[in-house]
């Protein structure tokens, strides 16, 4: 598991924030963050934990496979979502998922059918 922080964490019985940040983040925040990403990490083998603080503390699970670095996280609407990192190439962004793993899978899916594509093209290219 990764932890970052905007800074130096300052910490008293209420706060728990990057003296960069300035936000007022609290412990409450910081334990809340921590417990859901070590939870999620446990369902997701090959995925990282990851919990940053920037304008309050914040968390998502991370996998890198070389080039690629895809992302798990929980929308603002409580369900998950699925994302590649890459800007240089098609995205792959699933959305509204109950649980992490369909989130994965849908991103399976899209990144199959956008390889079926690419195929497809390089047939028509080359014929």
């Amino acid at each position: 598991m990764k932890i970052l922080a905007m800074g130096t964490v300052k910490s008293d019985p209420h706060l728990y924030c990057g003296d960069e940040c300035g936000r007022g983040c609290t412990h409450e925040e910081y334990n809340r963050a921590l417990s859901a990403a070590v939870t999620a990490e446990s369902t997701m083998p090959g995925w990282t934990a990851n919990v940053w603080e920037n304008m309050g503390w914040h968390w998502n699970l991370k996998r890198e496979t070389g080039v690629v670095h895809w992302v798990l996280h929980v929308n603002d609407r409580g369900r998950w979502e699925c994302y590649n990192e890459l800007t240089q190439c098609h995205r792959i962004h699933t959305v509204g998922c109950d649980t992490p793993q369909e989130a994965v899978q849908q991103a399976i899916y899209a990144a199959a059918k956008l390889i079926r594509a690419a195929r497809h093209e390089l047939r028509v290219l080359s014929s």
